[in-house]
């Protein structure tokens, strides 16, 4: 969990936030947090995503609902 943490926020440059990204990890799990990250990273390569930290806070709580 730590090291997905690590470069989620490494990714979205939001070093500071560190502790709050991981509780949002241990709240959904690793396979939904891995599976936004790899949205997060697609979306950036097609410059689509502007906060990166938001997108994938907003991504996780929506995985999780349906």
């Amino acid at each position: 969990m730590h090291l997905l943490t690590d470069e989620i926020t490494t990714f979205c440059n939001e070093p500071k936030l560190f502790a709050q990204f991981l509780g949002r990890i241990k709240t959904v799990g690793l396979p939904v947090s891995y599976q936004a990250f790899s949205e997060l990273k697609d979306g950036t390569q097609r410059r689509t995503i502007r906060q990166p930290g938001r997108w994938w806070m907003w991504r996780t709580k929506n995985l999780t609902k349906g």
